[in-house]
């Protein structure tokens, strides 16, 4: 299938995507899916494939994909985060890496003194105004840059100490945060779900 819901509503294309996968269960059928829709990757695929220029870039599970991009191309084309680093130290089961003079741990391990891609998810970056715990790991406090509609969710573009993250919320969680462009607001991200690419 060449890009099937491509040009079809919102809720057309929703319930398409739930027939094409009742209809793949129901039969067992193998389908190739073409597609630069994102929703319908994580609706519809058990194995991905990004290609670029009829090569194939990165081919394995849709969380090992989308989580754990081989390549720079990969993580641009699913919209990570990715920020460069060295590694200083370990720290207990954690690896630190420095990222222009901010501090960031990971559960991914790495030789000390390795420059170091860091790749984070932006729907799983957390976001609020009251400050996280001086304790807690991977906390940050950055500024608002820009806040973006896209259909079902917002990007909220923030700076921290001069590095730019994008993070994904819902329309919802913008009301309740309540946030104007240049405020500040607190981030804090997990260590498992910060990704080194050597």
């Amino acid at each position: 299938m060449d890009e099937p819901f491509s040009a079809l509503d919102i809720r057309t294309r929703e319930k398409l995507r739930e027939f094409v996968k009742k209809v793949v269960k129901e039969y067992g059928a193998t389908v190739l899916h073409v597609t630069h829709d994102l929703d319908d990757v994580w609706s519809l695929a058990n194995k991905v494939m990004v290609m670029r220029d009829g090569e194939i870039e990165q081919f394995g599970s849709v969380e090992d994909v989308f989580c754990r991009p081989r390549s720079d191309f990969v993580a641009q084309f699913i919209g990570i985060n990715v920020l460069e680093g060295v590694v200083t130290k370990h720290m207990n089961d954690l690896t630190m890496v420095d990222i222009g003079g901010i501090e960031i741990a990971t559960k991914d391990r790495a030789e000390v003194g390795t420059r170091v891609r860091v790749l984070i998810r932006p729907e799983i970056i957390s976001i609020r105004r009251a400050s996280f715990s001086d304790r807690e790991l991977n906390t940050f406090t950055g500024v608002i840059e820009r806040i973006e509609r896209s259909g079902t969710t917002v990007d909220i573009y923030v700076d921290i100490g001069g590095k730019k993250l994008r993070i994904v919320v819902t329309p919802n969680m913008l009301n309740e945060l309540s946030i104007p462009v240049g405020d500040q607001m607190a981030v804090k991200i997990r260590p498992e779900d910060v990704v080194l690419k050597l």
